[in-house]
């Protein structure tokens, strides 16, 4: 095992459609956010070509007028505002503690872990402590490559999550 990869993710508030992710082994800076919303304003049409399997398209994509971000510091420094003022989207910073303003990404996130993410070999569905006490060593059993789970991650978007019916927007993402 290399390490435990890190994602970032960017989701429209209004479909609750993911517009980018990033995934890879750097922990989250400047570059990881900028790749995001790189990633986030062009059509995805290179998942064909890499993920042939892959039933459907990755149907959100475009430049936001705004983004909400949390306290971390690849948000907090004037790169990424500034960087961000140029494309013309402005910033918004989540006060502190109050995870209920990103709530539509870590909800996004709960549902990414209960369909894939806990299900892989390695992965750490409980705390530290509780996985010592099971004697469950998750670096022993990982096992999947990074571009393994990154189609895992693009199929669960476009073949589960964006096709699902979603109570708070009261349609699936796919259709909004």
């Amino acid at each position: 095992p290399v390490g435990r990869p890190y994602i970032t993710i960017l989701m429209d508030v209004r479909s609750r459609y993911p517009l980018a992710h990033v995934i890879g082994y750097a922990p989250p800076s400047v570059a990881t956010a900028m790749a995001c919303l790189r990633s986030a304003v062009r059509p995805k049409v290179w998942l064909k070509d890499q993920f042939p399997d892959i039933q459907g398209s990755w149907l959100a994509y475009g430049v936001p007028r705004t983004v909400l971000v949390d306290n971390g510091w690849e948000f907090s420094g004037v790169s990424f505002k500034d960087a961000c003022e140029d494309a013309g989207i402005s910033v918004e910073w989540a006060p502190v503690r109050t995870p209920e303003y990103k709530g539509i990404c870590e909800r996004f996130f709960r549902t990414l872990n209960q369909l894939i993410i806990h299900k892989i070999k390695g992965s750490v569905p409980f705390s530290h402590q509780r996985l010592r006490e099971l004697g469950i060593d998750p670096s022993a059993e990982a096992v999947i490559l990074l571009s393994e789970l990154e189609e895992l991650i693009c199929q669960a978007i476009i073949e589960v999550y964006g096709r699902e019916f979603h109570q708070g927007i009261e349609a699936s993402p796919e259709q909004v």
